[in-house]
This record gives C-alpha cells, sequence and structure tokens, in this order.
C-alpha cells in the first residue's frame, strides 16, 4: 500500500505540472523565448546555420551507416538500397552510396549508379577513407563475415540567400502564430496528455522494479489510451502467473514443447530426440522422433520407449544401456523398409548425468543417404578394378606371348595388334572413370566453340564403316542437306555419339542394321541412332544410364564393357544443354535420340 501511495502522488505531482493554470502561461513564456532566440540566432549568423545543418546531416549519415551495417549483415539488399534512397531525400543529400573496396556500388540514393546486383559471400580489403571538405563524409561499415564497405556522403549546401532580417520576421510570425494556436491545442489535448503522462510514469515505475498490478493500473477516465494500457498489465500479471506456474525442470514435457525455447529447439532438429526416464519411460519427444519412429507424437508421452521402437536391435542396445556402467554413446544402424523404400536409421543412446538413475537420453537420425553413398563407392571401387584388370591381364599375356614367338612374324603381328587394342580399351576406361568423377565432382570443364556436325558425323561413319563391316551390319547415315551449328565441346560431343553407335554395332548380332538419323527441331539437334539389335527389357531401361550398370541377360554376359559408357554420354549431354532418351523392345532393336541446342543453319 505504501509503494502504490507513493506512485499516486508521483502521478499526481506530474497530471498538476501539465494540466494545472499555470501551464498555459509557461508553454507562451516558452514559445516566445524560443522565438526570440531563433530570430537572433539567425539574424547573427548565417554562417552559424550552415555550420548547425552541416553537423546534423553528418550525424544524421552515422545513424544511417549503423542501420544499414546492421540490414547489409543479415542479408537484406532490398531493404538497405530503400533506406539509402531515403535517406539521400529526405537529408537532401548531394550523394548517399554504399561503397565496396573494389569500388563497387551495392546502394545509392540514384539508383542509376549502383552497378552490384548481390552481395558475395566475402571479400577482402579496405574502403580508402579519402580526406574529403567539411561537407563530406567516409563512414566505414562491417557486414557481417563478408568484409567491409563503407557509406559515403555529400551534404548539398545551405541555400541561405536572402536578407536577413525577412528570416528574422519570418521567425517572429511563427512565434506569434505558435503562441495564439497553443492555448488551443492545449485545451484539445489536455485529456491525452494526461493520458500519456499516467502511462509514462507507469513505466518509469515498471523500470524501477514495480511489479504489483494495482500500482501500474492508470484511471480509464483519461479514455481510451489508459484503458489499453490496463488491458497491457492485466495480460502481463497473466502470463507471469502462468510461468510461475509452469514446472521448469530442464525441457518441458511433449504437451507443450512451445512454452520454452529450449523446446523449440529441439523441434527444429533433423534428429529425433527422446528423454526417458530410469524405467524407460518417455519424458520427452521431438518432432522428429514420432516421424521417425512412424508414430503420433502425442502418443509417445509417458509410455515405455521400447514399445515405441520396432527393430530389436535398437530396444537390445536400450536395455544394455540401462543396467548402470557405461557413460558414454552407444550407437547401432537398423535397416528398415522395402528395397524400392530403403531406410537405414542410426539409434545412439546415453545414461544423463552420472548416476544409474538419471534417466537415458535417444538421439535418432536417418543415414539412408550416407549408406547409399557408402555402398556406391564401395561398387564403383570394385567393378573399376575388374574393369582394369581385364585389359591389364590381356596386355600382359600377349607382351609374354610376342617376346616368344620372334620367329613368327605372323604371331607376333597378332600379339602387337591384341596389345594395341587392350591398351585402347584400358585408355578409354580411364579417360571415362576420370570424365565421371569430374562430372560428380561439378569440375568437369567444357571448351566450347563453334561445331561443324556434318564434319563430325563424317569422321564418325569413316571411323566404324570397317567395324560395321566386319560384323556384316548395313551402317547407314541419314543426314539432311543443311546441318545446324553446335555451339559447345567438339571432343566431348565426338565421345556422346562415338559411345551411341558403337554400342549400337556392339550389341547387333551380323546381319543387322544401324541407322543414324539427324533433324533440325525448333533450333534443337536431334540425333536418333536405332539398330536391329539385342534391345533393352523395360524393367532395364531406365538404369542403363547408371554408372557400371549392366542388364543381367545371358545374350550379353560375353560382350565387353565397362558401364560407364552411356552415364558418361548422358552428362556431357545435359551439360550442352540436351539430353539422352532410350526407346527399345526386346529381340526387336533399340533407338538412342540425343538432342542438343542448335546455333544457325550451316550452308
Amino acid at each position: 500500500m505504501e509503494t502504490q501511495a507513493r506512485f499516486s502522488i508521483k502521478r499526481l505531482i506530474r497530471r498538476e505540472s501539465v494540466a494545472g493554470p499555470m501551464g498555459i502561461g509557461l508553454m507562451a513564456i516558452m514559445v516566445v523565448a524560443l522565438g526570440a532566440s531563433a530570430a537572433w540566432a539567425v539574424l547573427t549568423s548565417v554562417r552559424q546555420t550552415r555550420a548547425a545543418h552541416l553537423r546534423q546531416t553528418l550525424v544524421a549519415g552515422e545513424l544511417v551507416a549503423e542501420t544499414v551495417e546492421m540490414i547489409l549483415t543479415r542479408g537484406d539488399l532490398p531493404a538497405a538500397r530503400r533506406l539509402v534512397l531515403d535517406a539521400g531525400r529526405m537529408l537532401n543529400l548531394e550523394r548517399c552510396s554504399v561503397v565496396l573496396p573494389d569500388g563497387g556500388i551495392v546502394a545509392d540514393a540514384d539508383p542509376n549508379r549502383i552497378n552490384v546486383n548481390e552481395l558475395d559471400d566475402s571479400w577482402s580489403g579496405q574502403v580508402a577513407l579519402a580526406a574529403g571538405g567539411a561537407s563530406s563524409a567516409t563512414i566505414p561499415i562491417q557486414i557481417g563475415a563478408r568484409g567491409q564497405a563503407a557509406l559515403v556522403i555529400d551534404v548539398a549546401p545551405v541555400d541561405t540567400s536572402g536578407s536577413a532580417w525577412r528570416i528574422g520576421a519570418g521567425m517572429g510570425f511563427v512565434s506569434l502564430i505558435a503562441l495564439l494556436s497553443s492555448g488551443t491545442i492545449y485545451r484539445r489535448n489536455r485529456r491525452n496528455l494526461g493520458a500519456v503522462g499516467a502511462v509514462r510514469e507507469a513505466l518509469l515505475a515498471l523500470g524501477e522494479g514495480e511489479s504489483d498490478q494495482q500500482a501500474l493500473l492508470v484511471s480509464e477516465a483519461f479514455g481510451p489510451e489508459a484503458r489499453a494500457w490496463n488491458g497491457m498489465v492485466r495480460q502481463r500479471d497473466r502470463l507471469v502467473r502462468q510461468q510461475e506456474d509452469a514446472s521448469i525442470t530442464g525441457v518441458e514435457s511433449a504437451d507443450k514443447p512451445e512454452d520454452t525455447h529450449l523446446a523449440w529447439a529441439c523441434d527444429a532438429l533433423r534428429q529425433g530426440l527422446m528423454l526417458m526416464d530410469e524405467n524407460l519411460q518417455v519424458r520427452y519427444a521431438n518432432g522428429a522422433s514420432a516421424r521417425l519412429l512412424g508414430v503420433s507424437r502425442e502418443q509417445m508421452s509417458g509410455v515405455n520407449a521400447l514399445t515405441l521402437i520396432e527393430d530389436d536391435g535398437a530396444r537390445e542396445l536400450v536395455r544394455s544401456v540401462t543396467g548402470g556402467g557405461v557413460h558414454r554413446w552407444r550407437s547401432v544402424k537398423v535397416d528398415r523398409g522395402s528395397a524400392s523404400q530403403r531406410a537405414v536409421l542410426r539409434f545412439s543412446v546415453r545414461p544423463l548425468g552420472q548416476g544409474d538413475g538419471d534417466g537415458l537420453v535417444l538421439v535418432i537420425e536417418d543415414v539412408t543417404q550416407a549408406r547409399i553413398a557408402e555402398e556406391a563407392r564401395h561398387a564403383f571401387v570394385a567393378q573399376a578394378t575388374h574393369e582394369l584388370r581385364t585389359p591389364l591381364t590381356n596386355i600382359r599375356l600377349y607382351v609374354d606371348e610376342a617376346l616368344e614367338a620372334e620367329g613368327d612374324p605372323t604371331e607376333r603381328a597378332r600379339a602387337l595388334n591384341v596389345i594395341n587394342q587392350e591398351s585402347a580399351r584400358l585408355e578409354r576406361i580411364v579417360s571415362d572413370l576420370l570424365s565421371v568423377s569430374e562430372i560428380e565432382a561439378g569440375s568437369l570443364g567444357l571448351r566450347e566453340g563453334d561445331v561443324r556436325i556434318d564434319a563430325v558425323l563424317a569422321d564418325l561413319e569413316a571411323d566404324y564403316i570397317a567395324q560395321a563391316a566386319d560384323k556384316s551390319i548395313e551402317l547407314e547415315f541419314d543426314l539432311p542437306p543443311k546441318l545446324p551449328m553446335i555451339r559447345g565441346d567438339r571432343e566431348k560431343i565426338v565421345v556422346v555419339l562415338q559411345n551411341l553407335v558403337g554400342n549400337a554395332i556392339k550389341y547387333t548380332p551380323s546381319g543387322g542394321k544401324v541407322r543414324v538419323i539427324v533433324s533440325d527441331e525448333g533450333g534443337m539437334l536431334r540425333v536418333e541412332v536405332s539398330d536391329t539389335g539385342l534391345g533393352i527389357d523395360e524393367q532395364d531401361q531406365d538404369r542403363v544410364f547408371e554408372q557400371f550398370y549392366r542388364a543381367d541377360d545371358r545374350r550379353i554376359k560375353d560382350i565387353k564393357g565397362s558401364g560407364l559408357g552411356l552415364a558418361l554420354a548422358r552428362d556431357i549431354a545435359r551439360l550442352h544443354g540436351g539430353d539422352i532418351t532410350v526407346r527399345s523392345q526386346v529381340d526387336v532393336g533399340s533407338t538412342f535420340t540425343v538432342t542438343l541446342p542448335a546455333l544457325a543453319e550451316a550452308a
């Protein structure tokens, strides 16, 4: 009651000082004095007016720099540009620019000067602080971890032309008008001023530690402002009581995880998190744990954790930690799902605290992609080893045969021919491996240039006409009179077409036919390579472009191949902005279609 009484006395004094009968007189004296002193200052020195304007503008520029620094630190470039544009206009600045160390302008009061569209992740260097006049300034700003920049401002000169007596007379006239209108304004706003004063006193009391609701309430006779303030005070009191009633023992229960910032953070995790007591009863579970276990979150609180875990390995892991004596993380990986929807979860558990009765923490992670990537790396190494071993073994055997056949030129020539073929095969395998690795790492570059596709196709026909003739295969090239120009890497385009034509001949039996049809359709070069070969089963057509994939077909078990050619060809086509598709029917044949962007029609 004593505190409330002191506060009421303060509030009464504040209202009387604002609304008392002497208020209007004091206001009149202040207005007249202000007008007289302002007029005297203007009449005394126009130069002082200019200096004051410059100082105020430069101070405002420093505030703009601090605000721009905060906005750019969080990466909001459009907001920073709007702020600089408004500051330049309102402060009447000749220049207001945010400049980078290399001279680039990211924001300016004149949008035409901007030459940097977006902020880089980082840069080095510092903006040179050029020595300017009294009407300019270069204010350094630090944009988070990206680097340093600067706000450069030039203040426009103040137009103080005209007679000083006119300025003084104007100031006096303004003072007179202010004096005559102050009474009217005071009477009109007396009630509002009283509400503002009362709320201000309540805020000051709150800042000094006052927490009693009755002491912070103001009289609702002051109007809607007072009623709104009282509503806020009552709402604050209800929130304080709710927090005092809540039992905070670390992490809140799963019924209301939004009650604490810690629970919010746990819900934002991609990993599942469960807290259990010594009896394995779930005391807290975040949203990710419910999703990974495939259960409803509302059903988890208070139940035994073992009933929520389907995997025997994970249940055994939890049981093993409850025995005590183990105060470190223990983990187990579990395969779940089917072959088409595979899921690999890693369960990690550790006791809480150091005592055996402190409970457990269980972390559940989805490591499916990591497991798939690991298995793919192992398959890559195994397949690459196998593919490299075959040509190396053949080379070694035929080198021995060539050495032993010194007296037989025919056998020696045959051995050297095989060595040459296997060396070329080995070179292609290594080249394909390097190209695929570069594509996966994102480091495969294209040496672009204008490619005459008619010359490429002519060389392709010359390379494979003999190989097709050896197998009694008819090789036909169906080309239009005019072919478009291609913009790309000639060597890599040749690799794509060689893979398609070479595979067509390889998988077509003797007496078959391979046809290459080229057309220009809507600015896209279309090359179809069709054959009357073995064909591809429908279930294997989507996988023939995977690295090292070989269909499980007894008809091709004796046909050599690395399983990299089509994967490499499709990646190269996509790097050029095109693609490769396949249509096939078993024992009828296949058609591979590659599309590439065309530039112009060649003569």
